[in-house]
This record gives C-alpha cells, structure tokens and sequence, in this order.
C-alpha cells in the first residue's frame, strides 16, 4: 500500500507491506493491548485506550517497508511513529487498506 501525504493525499514515496486485519497476528495485537490497559492500574481515558489499541493492530498489521528515509527506513521506525498521536494518520491508512480484505485482490490495484 502506498502511504500517501496526509494533507495532499499524494503518494509519499513509501510503500507498506501489511497483512490484514483478520489475522490472527493483527487480532492478537489488538486483544494484548485491550488486556495491557483493562489490567493496567492507571485509570485510562476510553479515546485514548482506543487510539493505544488500533496503534498496536496497525502496528502488528506493518510487516515491510520500501522507500523510506532519514530517521523513517524501517519497520520499527514507522512502528514507533505510529504509537505517536501526532501521526494517527499513519494508523487510518493502514486501517483502511488492511481491514479492506478487497486491497489485497490484484483487481483492487490501480492500473
């Protein structure tokens, strides 16, 4: 998947290798996170629990990255980008093609 500019909605020059949503990798990442902060002494705000919960499915779901550079060439560095709130929309774009089970068909490419 391309990763597109979050204001122009241009292609960014990075491309994404992720699995899908359904998973069992992505829904064990999600299930950790939901168990992390129900066992968590700390009172956590219910959006902000969210946001930590579709961060690490985004994160488990990212397993290649091509194009990237500076101090964003790997994996991890986009990992890492992605537990920040800052870069939520790192996290909707690979909600959006990897919960799509459609994006992984060749008729889903664009031509």
């Amino acid at each position: 998947m391309p990763l597109l500019h979050p204001g122009t909605g241009e292609e960014t020059g990075v491309t994404f290798r992720v699995i899908g949503y359904d998973t069992e990798a992505v829904e064990a990442a999600g299930r950790e996170a939901r168990n992390a902060l129900m066992n968590g002494r700390a009172k956590t705000d219910q959006s902000e629990a969210m946001a930590k919960i579709r961060a690490a499915r985004a994160k488990a779901a990212l397993v290649d990255v091509t194009g990237g550079s500076g101090s964003t060439k790997t994996v991890e560095d986009f990992r890492k980008l992605m537990g920040n709130p800052g870069f939520v929309w790192i996290v909707e774009q690979v909600e959006a093609f990897a919960g799509n089970r459609a994006s992984f068909f060749t008729s889903a490419e664009k031509p």
